[in-house]
């Protein structure tokens, strides 16, 4: 891979919400090495950082999952969109803009419940909702154009993260869009050196992910009580609040990164699975679960341009047995679409790509293929 080039895009173009992801670009590093019999995770000379990396034990074996530039890799699939909307400021079109090189605004955010699909539009500052079919329902108008996203929380209200030159913070509103609670994010958590690139609501706590890779950190309540981010959690919940799943990349330039489950109430480690990719694996930008039992974990894989593809593996969060996998074209630039994916309660995945001229919404099955 052409680290230069690719350092200097980075610097300049990539937005704070995956500054985090792509640090392993901005690195010249390898966080861990697999002995030469494949069983054993063995970190060497790490940072910190790359110190998460689990031990994969000899019971547990590497999964290999054929998306990359490989011969016999999987291409990119195409499947007919659930919902489809043009780019523009007409009536039923989303907002779009490119506010500078490798920075696209758009719609963003997804969020999929049994009611159907929710797409924040952060140009017209309103959250779209459509039905299962695709069917719009009508839009929330937001209290602010600096929504980078939006959770549905109890009793018809949503949590709003904002984030702009003036900081980040909270926000609750009701069904009608009237600001019920604002949260500011502790600056210990949110400074000039310390992004937040994703929010967690479990339960009736709402956690900030820092940098793309963890901890979460406990930043209010959907009540609306501010909490000071002191308490924090080393992985995600799973939506049952079971246990807690991680990933990370293992060794970008052979393809390999893992996910990782511990019980959530005890700490116990579960499994370790490797998975080995046919190109590089360059970075982690999504997981996930449904809480029934079914996790997503989204690699961006590819070592130069035109290369890069999202490889979505779908796992048994039981046992780390994975069921699925799916390459997923990726946005122009290929760092703008992570996260801009959401699981549905039936553990679809659903991703959401861009272009200058129109939207769609994809799903991919956790059905086994294999």
């Amino acid at each position: 891979m052409d680290r230069a080039r690719t350092v200097v895009a980075l610097a300049v173009g990539v937005p704070l919400v995956v500054l985090g992801l792509v640090r392993a670009f901005l690195r010249d590093e390898t966080p861990a090495s697999v002995s030469a019999s494949g069983s054993d995770l063995a970190p060497t000379g790490l940072r910190s950082d790359a110190a998460r990396i689990p031990q994969l034990r000899a019971s547990e074996s590497a999964q290999a999952i054929a998306i990359g530039t490989s011969a016999d890799a999987a291409t990119p699939s195409d499947p007919e969109p659930i919902l489809r909307a043009s780019i523009g400021m007409g009536k039923d079109g989303f907002g779009f803009e490119a506010a500078r090189e490798g920075v696209l605004r758009g719609p963003s955010a997804p969020e999929v419940s049994a009611e159907g699909l929710a797409l924040l539009d952060p140009i017209r500052g309103e959250l779209r909702r459509f039905s299962k079919d695709g069917s719009p329902l009508g839009a929330l108008v937001l209290p602010s154009k600096h929504v980078v996203e939006a959770i549905a929380i109890s009793d018809g209200k949503t949590l709003l993260f904002e984030r702009s030159e003036a900081g980040q913070g909270l926000v609750v509103i009701d069904r009608m869009g009237a600001v019920s609670a604002r949260m500011p994010i502790a600056s210990s958590v949110a400074n000039e050196d310390t992004d937040v690139s994703r929010i967690v609501v479990r339960g009736g706590t709402v956690y900030a992910e820092t940098n793309g890779s963890g901890p979460l950190h406990a930043v209010g309540t959907t009540e609306g009580v501010a909490l000071p981010g002191t308490t924090t959690v080393d992985g995600l919940p799973t939506r049952d609040d079971r246990f807690l799943l991680s990933a990370g990349i293992t060794n970008e330039d052979e393809g390999r990164a893992w996910i990782n489950a511990s019980d959530r109430a005890t700490g116990t480690h579960r499994w370790t699975k490797e998975l080995r990719f046919a190109d590089e694996a360059t970075a982690v930008g999504f997981l996930d679960d449904d809480g029934a039992g079914h996790g997503w974990v989204v690699v961006l894989v590819g070592g130069k341009p035109g290369s890069f593809v999202d490889a979505a593996v779908c796992f048994d969060v039981a046992s780390g047995t994975v069921i699925a996998s799916h390459a997923v074209a990726v946005d122009d630039p290929p760092w703008q679409s992570f996260r801009d994916f959401s699981v549905g309660p039936d553990g679809t995945l659903y991703a959401l790509r861009r272009s200058k001229h129109e939207s769609r919404v994809l799903a991919f099955s956790c059905q086994n293929t294999r």
